[in-house]
């Protein structure tokens, strides 16, 4: 089958724009297109993650207002890694993306890190320290980090690094816009391709509500669809640990799968082989 590569559900009030965006701007490849389901677009790296873009409509023609930070529940931002920062600003700004110049930072040893965003708002974290432009993750906040953890691992994915931030440090602080921020974390990845991590904020407490998460209408994360094989083990592996879904068909690929939410407010989807 090849790599078991991650789906993250994007949804933007302007599909081309958007898939302008990652395409010309983060670099990812159209995969593929599913004109039944109303022009979704599939875009992959072909080594870490597919997105599926769907269009949104939620009333509004134009994107104004705060960028969301990741003290809210659920799914907060894309991260990606560059070898420097200019040449990929100049590219988010002109295919139509923002920048959140007051999140430039030195992370140390010749690293920086910004945050931009999508046409829709959806954030972006960029850090530097690769020889190209790549994808690597997307990241979820979760008010409980050990809870959550076990969802991954019972899926086969294995964690890779511990982020611990018990106090605050100012370069964090900025790049995340969260004053005096605390928080801890783990990444996670997949033997078959695949990186996921959560945050678990410490100060400022997350906000939201566990359950909740994007209207039918809203732009920006929707959710993750994890590819697992059997269908019937990961249901049994999800219900075990007390997250509630259903059995349907997946409307995005088609394929059997597991529908539901986790212990916060993100939408967890696990498809099967068939």
């Amino acid at each position: 089958m090849g790599k078991r590569l991650p789906i993250v559900g994007i949804g933007a009030r302007n599909l081309p724009a958007s898939v302008r965006f990652y395409t010309e701007a983060m670099g990812l490849d159209v995969e593929q297109q599913y004109p039944p389901t109303e022009g979704i677009v599939m875009l992959t790296d072909h080594r870490r993650i597919r997105l599926a873009i769907e269009p949104r409509n939620d009333g509004r023609t134009s994107v104004g207002g705060p960028i969301p930070t990741i003290a809210n529940l659920g799914m907060a931002n894309l991260t990606f890694h560059a070898p420097a920062l200019d040449p990929v600003l100049a590219a988010v700004e002109a295919a139509g993306g923002r920048i959140l110049w007051e999140t430039r930072v030195s992370l140390g040893a010749d690293r920086e890190g910004i945050f931009v965003a999508d046409p829709d708002g959806l954030p972006i974290e960029l850090i530097t320290g690769v020889e190209k432009l790549a994808f690597i993750h997307v990241v979820s906040c979760v008010s409980d980090l050990e809870r959550s953890a076990e969802i991954l691992t019972r899926l086969g994915y294995a964690p890779v690094r511990d982020i611990d931030i018990p106090n605050p440090i100012e370069p964090i602080s900025k790049f995340v816009r969260l004053a005096d921020a605390r928080l801890r974390g783990r990444v996670f990845a997949h033997e078959d391709g695949g990186e996921i991590e959560f945050i678990e904020m410490l100060h400022p407490k997350a906000a939201g509500r566990a359950g909740v998460g994007p209207g039918d209408t809203d732009p920006g994360l929707l959710y993750i669809a994890i590819d697992v094989g059997d269908i019937d083990a990961a249901t049994a592996t999800l219900q075990a640990i007390g997250l509630k879904g259903m059995r349907g068909t997946d409307p995005v690929t088609g394929r059997s799968a597991w529908l539901g939410m986790d212990f916060d407010s993100t939408r967890l989807k696990c498809l099967g082989d068939g």
